[in-house]
């Protein structure tokens, strides 16, 4: 979906001038508690996005999530202390390869920056929508992170109705269920509801379909970049070779 697309259903069609520059300034008054909400979990967020999400950063959002980013929290209308509109990534939420491209564009763009987590932030105006997106394109495609691996899951599944006790560091744990000593995988998957979100490849169950589709998602694009790197190689290589040809027939001629 292109980032106009994006725009557009996020104003539901309704992306005029007078529409936007109300927004903008403020003079949209929510009578409910739609984007009223502190930081949540992503997943709660992407299954109802208009719920939690401002038409000018919701485009953006989208965006990242479908790089498999993941959003800590956005500005709304009630908002007065960033100035502009803003959207929060999670520090931990990105991969590494991402991680030193914000990082090298906080050096050289100031709508970039990084406080508690990571943060793209734009002015208050009718192209705040677009002009976020824009900030998105540099950021790569990366792999979720949200799946355990299959012991991971097995063992987390075992201490399911297992007796609380807390560590020495104040922290609350579960001790292993005796009731659930023997289970394996294959019921532990089929118990939670998560056989299908099990891929026995990488050995991954995923917490979410959402997080799975992310990770084809990643897949996808990384073949695609894969074939169209072959294809220019292919293409130079033809291309050099024509050349060759053209100045071995000039000496002979």
């Amino acid at each position: 979906m292109s980032i106009n697309d994006l725009v557009n259903e996020a104003f539901n069609g309704q992306n005029d001038e007078k529409y936007i520059k109300d927004l903008n300034e403020g003079e949209h008054v929510v009578q409910s508690t739609q984007y009223q909400h502190t930081a949540e979990d992503t997943l709660k967020v992407f299954k109802n996005p208009e719920e939690y999400i401002i038409p000018e950063e919701l485009p953006a959002c989208k965006m990242l999530w479908d790089r498999g980013i993941e959003t800590y929290m956005c500005g709304n209308y009630d908002d007065t202390e960033y100035h502009g509109r803003w959207i929060g990534i999670g520090w931990s939420s990105l991969s590494e390869d991402n991680k030193r491209i914000f990082d090298d564009l906080i050096k050289k763009d100031n709508r970039y920056s990084f406080g508690h987590w990571y943060k793209i932030t734009v002015p208050f105006g009718e192209n705040a929508a677009e002009e976020l997106c824009s900030l998105v394109e540099p950021l790569q495609y990366q792999d979720t992170k949200r799946f355990l691996s299959g012991a991971d899951f097995l063992d987390s599944y075992k201490k399911q109705g297992g007796e609380f006790y807390i560590a020495d560091d104040g922290s609350i744990h579960h001790n292993y269920n005796p009731k659930l000593a023997n289970a394996t995988l294959e019921e532990a998957l089929i118990n939670t509801g998560k056989k299908s979100l099990y891929d026995p490849i990488l050995d991954r169950v995923y917490e979410d379909k959402i997080f799975m589709d992310w990770h084809n998602n990643f897949v996808e694009h990384k073949s695609k970049k894969s074939k169209n790197g072959i294809m220019m190689h292919i293409m130079k290589m033809v291309l050099k070779q024509l050349k060759n040809y053209n100045e071995y027939k000039q000496k002979k001629i």
